[in-house]
């Protein structure tokens, strides 16, 4: 049997955990407690698709090294933190989260993980320079959308003022430990996190799995040459995923993401 949820046809498991916890509040997930506000996107997504975005959850599993480091920034409810934590032996995370929308339900998603020793949540914006900017939010349930400019994927409902880091920072903070990946989400502002990272980029020369939507880098009036050039300039190969498709033009990057949104950056051997 076949039920519809987002769109999309789905099995009566999984709309049966949608429907019995999405009144709950928390939901069971790789062994963990997920709290999340009532009926929010990224809920309803794990409930559809199973394990959120799974193909890139698998390669942040494979790519993160037992004892070393990911940086997840625009970690949202935590769904790319987790897996990592339950899969990867003695490794750590660093959760990067502003939103007002996902930040009670990671906290209290964090501090009940009982791997607190290995996951930190740091309630900062990740861009290219440290400071206190606005931050657009949108409605509750989609909180998934929410980053330094309103990109227009659904109604904005306020501004609000958040502190800034730089992955440079936090890095050197960290005593510039074992760094193996870093996730990117923040709805068109990847390029500035890259920015803002790149003596971690040429010391610890981490894999970089990122989202790059058109209408979220268009928001930021970021080209896609700009983005091929960061890439070979700081030494790295650039794959679109999840088919690990080598993108060596921009003419490749182009074609690429009319097809995908997700793109793996692997340092130059």
């Amino acid at each position: 049997m076949t039920l519809r949820l987002l769109g999309g046809e789905v099995s009566l498991r999984k709309w049966s955990k949608y429907h019995l916890y999405g009144c709950v509040g928390a939901f069971p997930y790789f062994g963990f407690q997920v709290y999340f506000p009532s009926r929010c996107t990224a809920f309803r997504r794990a409930c559809a698709e199973g394990v959120f975005e799974a193909e890139n959850v698998r390669a942040l599993q494979l790519l993160c090294r037992p004892g070393s480091y990911m940086f997840d920034v625009g970690a949202n409810l935590g769904l790319m933190a987790l897996p990592v934590l339950r899969s990867v032996p003695d490794s750590r995370v660093i959760s990067f989260e502003p939103s007002p929308n996902a930040l009670p339900w990671l906290r209290k998603t964090v501090a009940r993980s009982s791997i607190e020793d290995r996951w930190q949540l740091v309630e900062k914006a990740v861009s290219c320079a440290p400071g206190i900017i606005p931050f657009s939010v949108s409605a509750v349930t989609e909180g998934l959308y929410d980053g330094l400019l309103h990109t227009r994927r659904t109604d904005e409902a306020r501004k609000v003022k958040v502190e800034v880091t730089t992955l440079d920072l936090q890095w050197e903070r960290l005593g510039r430990p074992d760094l193996s990946v870093i996730k990117i989400d923040v709805e068109g502002g990847e390029l500035d996190v890259l920015r803002g990272g790149q003596t971690c980029l040429s010391h610890a020369r981490p894999f970089v799995l990122t989202e790059w939507c058109p209408l979220n880098l268009k928001a930021y009036g970021i080209p896609n040459e700009s983005l091929f050039r960061f890439v070979r300039e700081h030494g790295y190969l650039l794959y679109a995923l999840p088919q690990m498709i080598p993108v060596t033009s921009c003419a490749d990057l182009n074609l690429q993401m009319m097809r995908t949104e997700s793109f793996l950056l692997t340092p130059r051997p």
